[in-house]
């Protein structure tokens, strides 16, 4: 399964961390963005966007050209969740984190299991940082770099796997005809969550799948502009013979539609 770089927030992820260590002896470089966040969410969010970006792939997210390894750290020293602050103090790093741009946010399904509430943001990369670009064994099995269409088109042949939320936000990517427009939305405010929903398998033989809003299953859309054949779901989520359904093929982006369901469900998470 192809997925973007992230994982888990850390307790060295907090804004209350990283303040008490810009608290001591040394002042380090990375200071000034504490006073950019009051967002303890957001800050905490994003730090581990960076810090995760870093441990998968080698990429430090930084305000800086010059290229980091994350494989001069010792696996002794990862167990340590400050580690990410201390490194970015010791090499005088400061982590790009007022240039991510809030892209996506996705609710697990009620029905699952386990449960995420996972952010999405696009992040600008420079060349050099690209140097030195590398799995982590143990984070991720393989590397893949691919422009939206490459990723379609890949995943379309079934040469690769992406899970609802991937798919969904590079088809919505692929829309995009310039680079500035995608990275200057008309805000900065992470956008509204998306609660997809599960629908079964129906006895006139539809497969099972997960219903996103603008679905005729999807609590979100409202009664009144429902028609029978007003899908979009990903068919047979997670197995061989997943595939994404939207019909008409002109409803509006995802992102543009937004969905109050997650607000109103927010008490069950």
């Amino acid at each position: 399964m192809h997925v973007f770089p992230g994982g888990m927030i850390d307790e060295g992820d907090s804004l209350s961390s990283w303040q008490a260590l810009a608290s001591g002896p040394t002042t380090p470089r990375w200071k000034p963005i504490l006073k950019q966040f009051s967002d303890e969410e957001e800050f905490k969010r994003r730090i581990a966007s960076v810090r995760e970006t870093f441990e998968e792939t080698n990429i430090l997210l930084a305000k800086c050209a010059s290229s980091f390894s994350h494989k001069l750290i010792s696996s002794e020293d990862k167990h340590d969740t400050h580690w990410f602050s201390k490194y970015c103090t010791t090499h005088e790093v400061e982590p790009d984190l007022t240039s991510l741009v809030p892209f996506a946010r996705w609710i697990t399904p009620i029905v699952m299991k386990a449960r995420f509430d996972s952010a999405f943001y696009l992040a600008p990369v420079q060349e050099s940082q690209l140097a030195y670009t590398d799995c982590n064994p143990g984070e991720i099995d393989a590397l893949d770099w691919f422009s939206p269409d490459e990723a379609l088109s890949a995943y379309s042949s079934g040469r690769i796997k992406l899970a609802p939320p991937t798919y969904v936000k590079i088809a919505e990517m692929n829309t995009c005809e310039k680079y500035e427009t995608l990275m200057n939305p008309a805000s900065r405010e992470m956008p509204d969550a998306i609660l997809p929903v599960f629908v079964p398998a129906s006895e006139d033989g539809q497969p099972p799948a997960i219903a996103l809003p603008g679905d005729k299953d999807h609590p979100s859309t409202p009664k009144n502009e429902r028609t029978t054949m007003q899908l979009r779901r990903m068919q047979n989520p997670g197995g061989a013979k997943q595939t994404f359904v939207q019909t008409p093929s002109d409803l509006p982006l995802l992102s543009n539609i937004g969905s109050t369901f997650a607000k109103k469900d927010k008490a069950k998470l």
